[in-house]
């Protein structure tokens, strides 16, 4: 079997050029997700840097309501830090905690 072997300049490249698609994907799911709020009557906006806030990734207001939305794509998972945090800060401000997923490819 022939060994592969990287010049570690080039792999750290191809690790932050995937880290990159990766994150960009997960935006662009947000956005999705906004739009279709938005086109539900609601007003709903991202949250830059949303890794602090509780894993608040927008946030939705309705006439009655404000609901703080966390949003995993594909197989990731809502850890249970992720999920006690989300609803730790929800009832803090009195939110309606929910959760948006979409797998690969729908």
């Amino acid at each position: 079997m022939k060994e592969i072997y990287y010049d570690p300049v080039q792999l750290d490249y191809l690790l932050k050029r995937r880290k990159k698609r990766h994150y960009k994907k997960g935006a662009d799911f947000e956005r999705e997700v906004v739009k279709h709020l938005e086109e539900k009557g609601f007003l709903a906006f991202r949250c830059a840097g949303s890794k602090g806030k509780g894993g608040v990734d927008i946030v939705a207001l309705s006439q009655e309501r404000v609901f703080l939305i966390q949003c995993k794509l594909g197989k990731e998972k809502l850890s249970t830090l992720e999920l006690q945090e989300l609803k730790e800060i929800s009832q803090k401000y009195k939110c309606v905690p929910q959760v948006a997923t979409k797998e690969n490819g729908e």
